[in-house]
């Protein structure tokens, strides 16, 4: 899920100077997702402007030029960092897709117009790169059973573990609930969706009288292509995976079997459910817990507000 754009409508007319009595030039933005001159997003999300040069008889050239944390070097963008315009009889329109390597850092764009040799109009926007993930430590999950207080579902909201006891308790619950862990001869260690659960014999009493069964889809991947789960900070880069991972015949569905320790399950929650098509990444860490269970770390997309 792309992060919320906010598109903007506005006009800012920035002063100009001039050595002599020359007509400067200025320039307009009439159009941008940015707010006060800063875009922050995901990575794989696109900050974008379109500016109108206006040009007084003095006019040269108009040029973005580019700052990483106030260093100046960017091969990426121009040969020197810069990109430099001449032609503005239409609008300029700037685009910038965000990049996982930039997150956390502050990108500057100098917009400047140069008349005369001189730069007489100078503003600057700035691209803020940040992660759309929450991540959360180790955590033990035990199999489902006919002990109804093991901690066996998994909600995303909050990153917490609950057993069948709880949601009965608390019907409310039962919208918050993505996954659920299971362990038997036929399966192995598996997670499934709630819907998944509650159409197998031997769980379905588990989420018996639930008022909303998600419908979770998982798969599970067994490496992870050119990156590590430490290395994964947005969810762009878990769509990754699963391009460079599904082959034949792989597909997400209601549940994942015969999971190891040192495997990954993709899941997308419920698009139905409050706050739903979440897209997340489990690592198994360990298996063979209390309980037939096992410990594992996830991290899943959030809403940047």
């Amino acid at each position: 899920m792309m992060p919320r754009l906010y598109f903007l409508l506005f006009v800012l007319a920035i002063a100009t100077t001039s050595c002599d009595n020359d007509e400067a030039s200025s320039l307009t933005i009439v159009d941008s997702n940015f707010e006060n001159n800063v875009y922050t997003g995901a990575p794989g999300s696109v900050a974008e402007m379109t500016i109108q040069v206006n040009p007084g008889n003095v006019f040269e050239k108009f040029r973005f030029t580019k700052y990483v944390n106030n260093l100046f070097i960017d091969p990426n963008f121009g040969n020197t960092g810069s990109v430099e315009i001449t032609d503005i009889s239409q609008p300029i329109t700037f685009l910038y897709e965000l990049r996982s390597a930039e997150i956390g850092a502050e990108v500057d764009f100098a917009v400047q117009i140069v008349d005369k040799g001189l730069i007489t109009t100078n503003d600057t926007i700035t691209v803020l790169t940040v992660t759309d993930l929450e991540t959360y430590g180790e955590m033990a999950f035990a199999s489902l059973s006919t002990d109804t207080s093991v901690k066996a579902f998994l909600s995303i909201d909050d990153g917490q573990l609950y057993s069948t006891d709880d949601v009965a308790a608390n019907p409310e619950l039962a919208e918050r609930i993505d996954l659920g862990f299971y362990y038997s001869d036929l399966t192995g260690p598996s997670f499934g969706s709630p819907t998944n659960l509650n159409s197998n014999a031997l769980y379905t009493n588990a989420v018996a009288g639930w008022s909303k069964l998600n419908d979770t889809k998982v798969l599970l991947v067994l490496n992870l292509p050119n990156i590590t789960y430490d290395e994964i900070e947005a969810s762009i880069e878990i769509e990754e995976v699963i391009d460079r991972s599904v082959g034949p015949g792989q597909a997400f569905g209601g549940f994942a079997t015969f999971i190891h320790a040192n495997q990954y399950v993709i899941f997308e929650t419920d698009p139905t459910r409050p706050g739903g098509k979440k897209l997340g990444i489990i690592e198994v860490t360990r298996f063979g817990t209390v309980d037939n269970g096992v410990e594992a770390r996830f991290k899943v997309q959030k809403d940047l507000n």
